[in-house]
This record gives structure tokens, C-alpha cells and sequence, in this order.
């Protein structure tokens, strides 16, 4: 059976004694199971010069002056993979400790810098020294360190649109110019959108003209969940480059138009009503003593 294990100061709050070494060395180990027969005794090897009486109620009193512990003090817990015996440097991210090799973050002006000047983050006192990423997440930092610690050299490996997405991100904040690099070569946007929103967040410069044109090629109009994420420059561009490339003359009335607007605004498809026939009768206008003249003329 395995010990149970008891902190030292919650033993000295109920104890009379204090835990010197004579004390520890006068203690024995029993196992549960020899507890449970009656007949059993436990004599310890070296007896104590005296018993130790366990304190009354009226004597049983916390110690309040200790700090609780706080979650960041707690070491974490290593990673299934990325954590290795060799590694000189350990990030801790969401309570997942991950013990790498700092070379390879030498390539990062970010890291460069927080690895040279410790700061209240780094605990330099320990070896490897703990640095702790709270503004990222772990599966972004997996998906990053994918790139660093590839699972078989022999094949690439088949990332999805988040995972490229994690590593665009976090590889244009901390500066490894190859990674973004290659991020950019291998991400695949599903749609437009998507594509001009990355290109705006990590100033990727080739993907924002053909966004733009793609949102304005398309035969559906922008949605307002779509001009709710986008720049408000890039919604009047989108709009007024649609209105001209399709028609310049209004080609509904102005009736017409506000059913549109209403049906935009609570999100109901609408259609222009076709205007009416021409009744060609009262179209043609009515013969004047001038225009009758002039048709005899050209009879004659």
C-alpha cells in the first residue's frame, strides 16, 4: 500500500512536539490492514521517552497566518510528449509544462529578449528556468511547437485550417520569420472572408486584393455578420465597387427600395416586384390640330 504523505506544518498545528529529527525517527510505518485485527499491537523499535497525547478541543486551533496557495504556485503537469529530459527551458501554458531546447526560440527577437532579461515571470532560481505564457493557449502552443518537434520526418504532416491558423498567429507575434513564412505558403482559407480578415491581422499583403475581389465577384451581397467583422473601409469598398460593376442605372422604383431595406434589415430574402404593362392605347398621345396638318402635308 502506499503512504499517505501529511505536510509538515499541518502535522505541527495538532502535535504537542515539535517535528525534530528524534521525532521522525521514532515513528513506524503501519499498513492499514494490521489496523483492522484487534489482537494486533504495533511497538516501535526505539520507544519515545514520552507519550504523546492528542490535544483536547478547547486546544485545537488553526494556524490563519499562512497565505493560501494560489493557483499559479503549483508546479503543472508535463506534457504527454513535449516535455524532455535534456531540455534547458520550460514554458508553462494553461498548468502544461512544456521543457524544450532554447535554441530553438533563439530565432525570435521576442524570446531573445525574455530569455536575456529575467523578469518576475522567469523563475531563474530553478534549473531549467519556467517562463509562463498566459496569453496563449495550450493547443495554439501544440500546434506551434508541431513545427519545432516533428512527430515523423518522413512524411509532412497534414495540419488543419486552425492549426495553421495558431501557428500564423503566434509565429507573426513572436517573430520567427520561417515559420510565418511557411504558414502563409500552406494555409488555405475556406472562403474569401476568411481570407481578407487573416490578411488585415497578420499584414499578409498578397492575400487582401484578391479577397476583395472575390467579395465583390460573388453574386451574393455582404452579410451583417460578414461587415460586422470586416474593416468599416474595406464594407464601403466592397459596396460601392458592387453597385458599379453591376448596374449604373436604378432598375427598381423608389417603393421598391424600401422593401429592401426593410427586408435587410430583419434578414428576409426579397425580390423586386416587376413594374406594370404599358397599355400601349393610352401610351400613344393624342393627335393635335398641328399634328394633323402636318400628316396631310405628307400625304399630298
Amino acid at each position: 500500500m502506499s503512504p499517505y504523505v501529511v505536510p509538515d506544518h499541518v502535522l505541527e498545528r495538532i502535535l504537542p512536539t515539535p517535528l525534530t529529527p528524534t521525532f521522525w525517527g521514532d515513528l513506524t510505518i503501519v499498513s492499514f490492514d494490521a489496523l483492522d485485527s484487534p489482537q494486533s499491537s504495533v511497538i516501535p523499535e526505539n520507544p519515545a521517552p514520552a507519550q504523546l497525547s492528542a490535544p483536547s478541543e478547547e486546544s485545537w486551533e488553526w494556524d490563519t497566518s499562512m497565505p493560501p496557495s494560489k493557483p499559479a504556485d503549483h508546479p503543472g503537469v508535463p506534457h504527454h510528449r513535449l516535455f524532455f529530459n535534456d531540455g534547458n527551458i520550460t514554458f508553462r501554458v494553461q498548468g502544461i509544462l512544456y521543457r524544450v531546447h532554447r535554441y530553438l526560440f533563439c530565432e525570435s527577437s521576442e524570446f531573445e529578449d525574455r530569455l536575456s532579461q529575467p523578469s518576475t515571470q522567469q523563475q531563474e532560481s530553478s534549473y531549467p528556468p519556467t517562463i509562463s505564457l498566459e496569453d496563449v493557449k495550450s493547443v495554439d502552443f501544440d500546434a506551434f511547437l508541431s513545427i519545432l518537434y516533428p512527430q515523423n520526418y518522413n512524411t509532412l504532416e497534414e495540419r488543419s485550417f486552425e492549426e495553421w491558423s495558431s501557428i500564423l498567429d503566434l509565429s507573426t507575434r513572436w517573430g520567427f520569420a520561417s515559420i510565418r513564412e511557411l504558414a502563409i505558403r500552406c494555409i488555405k482559407p475556406p472562403n474569401p472572408l476568411n481570407r481578407l480578415l487573416m490578411a488585415r491581422k497578420h499584414a499578409v499583403e498578397q492575400w487582401i486584393l484578391p479577397a476583395l475581389l472575390e467579395l465583390c465577384e460573388r453574386p451574393e451581397p455582404l452579410s451583417l455578420e460578414e461587415a460586422r467583422l470586416m474593416d468599416f473601409e474595406d464594407v464601403l469598398l466592397v459596396g460601392s465597387v458592387r453597385q458599379k460593376a453591376r448596374s449604373p442605372t436604378l432598375l427598381v422604383r423608389g417603393a421598391e427600395i424600401g422593401n429592401c431595406i426593410q427586408a435587410w434589415k430583419s434578414g428576409e430574402p426579397w425580390s423586386p416586384v416587376p413594374d406594370p404593362p404599358i397599355n400601349l392605347v393610352h401610351a400613344v398621345p393624342a393627335a393635335t390640330p398641328a399634328t394633323r396638318s402636318a400628316k396631310m402635308r405628307m400625304k399630298r
